[in-house]
């Protein structure tokens, strides 16, 4: 897959998903496609793929407040 078909495809499941866009697991599940075809020739980071393809890159979860999970 090129650099092209991978940016469609992200356009392709972010579109069908609401807007969200796909981690790269996500995006290896429902394409076929493997790191290796993208990584680390094309994007270092799976979130510069998704910033070409036009979205924000998805961040990390954070920690819940202790009293948000015990309550």
């Amino acid at each position: 897959m090129d650099k092209q078909q991978i940016l469609d495809q992200i356009k392709r499941i972010a579109a069908g998903g609401r807007g969200r866009v796909p981690g790269w697991q996500a995006f290896a599940a429902a394409t076929g496609a493997r790191k290796a075809g993208w990584y680390p020739h094309t994007w270092l980071l799976w979130g510069d793929a998704l910033t070409e393809a036009g979205y924000a890159k998805n961040e990390f979860q954070t920690r819940m407040s202790e009293c948000l999970v015990f309550r």
